[in-house]
């Protein structure tokens, strides 16, 4: 029956991809490979079970043997008749049916890693139907219920009724552990239904034992001595390992790694890093029932931060941004780890524009930062001078200049293995990688972040706007952000930009470039506001930008007329910003998340604003040499609000247009 639907559903693909999308066969296979995954997943037990009635045969005194099921019919290829053929081709088809499926799946799920990160569009679009309903993290668990179906249907072939309800009942007990200790749902009650579900079956074939018969009594004695031992050992081992986790997480700090940064300029990276750590700490035996401590989610009350620093923590990383010896808080959190060496192990990170501190400046150290709010807390300028000179020489990692989201997955590894090899600043040179451009347009992504990659901040936020998003769009994976680098082109695939605002992003050639390659191809738009300062450009700074723009970007390439450059940037606030800024104070992680929906839900809609088509001289595809009237802003209040513009604002904007 499963064969019938299969074939008939091909030949209803084949029509209508030929009468309703004029042959674009490829264009529609995600859409067939869909189809028929999600009809394989739905009735592999059946398709499984009709492999095997041909093959259970039983043998009678005169030595005939006929099919288990249908006595009248002979086994055999020579005794048998054609009935017998007939099902025996049909069992052998949906053998190969069965392992082909399973043998696929098993192969998708070895490559969804590697084909994620090349963002293969076309094998996320044809495969959702097996990762789609558990947790990005436990995206193999697909293969479980796959292998606990294959052997639920092959246990019809033990020789009795016992060894196949004992089997049966074995395999659904290993699959309740499986999803108790993983939780591979997507909502939570997914999980609690599907154990509930399966302890019901349990409970149904416990029952079901009470009314086999068996003409081998002893062997069933047998084993249930057998599994009457293997449970009290079981039980023994379980309790041991119980008693062992209690012990060790008694005297274990809950906090793995406690991150030290100062909020305006290693903000973003913080969060950034947080996300990499825990990531890593959930698949490390060692950390795995620990958590990294980030003061906007863990701090309560600030009386409490310097215990959290001593007593709670079990590494400190410091990361030592420009301004991070200023700030007296920051200073106080070192010293209260400079004090429980050697039991607490710390981890520089240096920024490239961090300056080790010199004698004079740890000499008058009172002079440059009033210290007096760490007083009540016995922290002493003497102290914080102390842990100076030991942070200075103190071996650690080193940040590159140019961010990216490989580099941070290196400090990541290295903090959490322990291996703490210093990383170089990359050298960048005017010339663009030869490969960042092919990887942009190798790569297919339909959605592109993009920043100011000069500024690690707003890089940071690029990066954690996409870790954040990406587990949100697995009912439409082509929605999936990737951030674009540092020279990278927009690829005529980009159908989406997310421009990451920061200040000084307009006065950054490779953002106004991506601005300029986005407008050429018609890109959709979304603005997100990375920090609570920056302002929709008013008429002042759109002034300013008029004359400055030729001297600070003709340098670098960018050769389009300021006019030009201050049309595009107003048609980029068009469209309503979402703020989203991981340094911020108040920027939890639950905070962020909705803001990450929001973002989600934003792109799900494919309503936004689209930038004009532009040439190098500023004029639209196709329009005459005659002036063209620029773009005007549309009068919006909410909008206005939305984008902090104040009403005088608003009508100085509309005047300079």
């Amino acid at each position: 029956m499963a064969l019938m639907m299969l074939g008939f559903m091909l030949l209803v693909h084949v029509a209508v991809v030929l009468l309703r999308h004029r042959g674009r066969f490829r264009d529609r296979a995600p859409t067939l490979i869909r189809s028929i995954g999600t009809l394989l997943l739905v009735f592999q037990i059946a398709i499984a079970g009709a492999s095997i009635p041909p093959f259970e045969c039983s043998t009678h005194p005169n030595r005939f043997t006929t099919v288990a099921r249908y006595p009248t019919i002979l086994c055999g290829w020579e005794d048998g008749g054609q009935e017998w053929r007939s099902m025996a081709m049909i069992g052998m088809v949906s053998t190969l049916v069965v392992c082909a499926w399973v043998a696929g799946c098993l192969a998708v799920i070895y490559q969804m890693p590697r084909q994620i990160e090349k963002n293969n569009e076309f094998y996320m679009r044809s495969f959702t139907f097996l990762f789609m309903r558990f947790k990005p993290d436990v995206y193999w668990f697909t293969v479980v219920p796959i292998c606990r179906n294959l052997l639920v249907s092959l246990a019809p072939t033990l020789p009795d009724s016992t060894s196949q309800i004992l089997c049966l009942q074995g395999f659904q007990l290993l699959y309740v552990v499986v999803v108790a200790h993983y939780s591979p749902w997507r909502v939570r009650l997914g999980n609690y239904l599907d154990i509930t579900i399966t302890m019901a079956l349990l409970a149904f074939l416990s029952c079901a034992a009470f009314f086999v018969e068996t003409s081998s009594m002893k062997a069933v004695a047998w084993l249930c001595s057998i599994l009457v031992v293997f449970m009290f050992f079981l039980n023994a081992t379980i309790l041991g390992l119980a008693g062992f986790q209690l012990w060790s997480h008694k005297y274990r700090k809950p906090f793995s790694f406690f991150l030290c940064h100062h909020k305006a300029g290693a903000g973003a990276f913080a969060r950034l890093l947080k996300l990499h750590l825990t990531e890593l700490c959930s698949k490390s035996l060692r950390h795995r029932h620990q958590k990294v401590f980030i003061d906007s989610d863990d701090l309560k009350n600030l009386e409490f931060l310097f215990d959290y620093v001593g007593s709670q923590s079990e590494h400190i990383v410091v990361l030592m941004s420009e301004e991070l010896l200023l700030r007296p808080w920051c200073m106080g959190e070192l010293v209260t780890a400079h004090l429980h060496q050697p039991g607490l192990k710390m981890v520089p990170v240096r920024w490239s524009d961090f300056t080790r501190p010199d004698d004079e400046f740890i000499s008058n150290y009172s002079s440059h930062v009033d210290c007096s709010c760490l007083l009540p807390h016995n922290i002493t300028i003497q102290m914080i001078q102390s842990m100076l000179g030991w942070l200075r020489d103190l071996p650690g990692l080193s940040l590159p200049a140019l961010l990216t989201g490989d580099a941070v997955d290196h400090i990541s590894r290295n903090i959490v293995s322990g291996s703490f090899a210093r990383i170089q600043d990359a050298e960048v040179s005017d010339d663009p990688p030869k490969t960042a451009s092919k990887r942009g347009q190798a790569t297919g992504a339909a959605v592109v972040v993009i920043a100011d990659t000069s500024n690690t901040e707003s890089v940071s936020t690029a990066l954690v706007l996409c870790k954040m998003v990406s587990p949100l769009t697995t009912q439409d994976p082509s929605l999936t952000p990737r951030y674009l680098e540092k020279d990278e082109d927009v690829a005529e695939s980009v159908k989406t930009c997310i421009f990451i605002l920061s200040n000084g992003a307009f006065f950054e050639a490779s953002f106004v470039k991506s601005i300029i390659q986005a407008a050429r191809i018609e890109t959709m738009v979304l603005p997100i506001i990375a920090q609570d300062g920056f302002r929709f450009p008013g008429k002042e700074f759109l002034e300013d930008y008029k004359q400055r723009a030729s001297s600070m970007l003709a340098p670098q390439g960018i050769l389009e007329p300021p006019e030009l450059l201050v049309q595009l940037i107003a048609s980029l606030f068009k469209e309503i910003a979402i703020v989203f800024s991981p340094q911020d104070y108040s920027s939890t992680e639950e905070l962020l998340k909705v803001k990450s929906r929001a973002v989600n839900d934003r792109l799900m809609m494919r309503q936004m604003t689209r930038l004009s088509p532009i040439t190098l001289h500023g004029k639209e595809e196709g329009a005459s040499d005659e002036m063209t009237e620029p773009p005007v802003i549309e009068k919006d209040e909410d909008a206005n609000a939305e984008l902090c513009l104040t009403p005088d604002e608003s009508e100085l904007v509309t005047e300079l247009f």
